[in-house]
């Protein structure tokens, strides 16, 4: 009885570990004629922050991941 409990008592006690891994995602996309090599990432970002950067991205007439890659392209170059 005893080992029953212990072992239910270590199960119960163990913190769950995450063998999940994100699967990575590569991409080759053409665009304006320049190949070039895209990975995926996923942000979640502030409400607001995401309807202002939805609204600047159209009237710049450019994607959000565009205005979103410029951005932090210019930020590494300013911090570094």
């Amino acid at each position: 009885m005893s080992n029953k409990r212990e072992a239910l008592n270590e199960l119960l006690n163990r913190k769950p570990v995450n063998t999940k891994i994100q699967e990575s995602v590569d991409s080759v996309i053409e665009r304006d004629g320049v190949t070039q090599n895209k990975k995926k990432a996923t942000y979640e970002l502030d409400l607001d922050l995401h309807t202002e950067l939805k609204v600047f991205a159209a009237k710049q007439n450019k994607k959000m991941v565009d205005v979103v890659e410029i951005a932090i392209r210019e930020y590494l170059r300013n911090n570094n």
